[in-house]
């Protein structure tokens, strides 16, 4: 598992989603990490329905 597999000269083979619950404490977190970082994460997971 790596954060920069180009850099280490791997090829990405699966991409496998691991879908944490959202609660107060983490929701800013995980909105800053989709939106800077490009994290995949369910638009109901971050409060975005619609």
């Amino acid at each position: 598992m790596t954060h920069a597999p180009d850099g280490a000269g791997l090829r990405v083979a699966e991409v496998v989603p691991i879908i944490a619950p959202v609660n107060s404490e983490s929701r800013r977190c995980m909105e800053t990490k989709r939106s800077r970082l490009g994290h995949l994460l369910p638009d109901e997971a971050v409060g975005n329905s619609g």
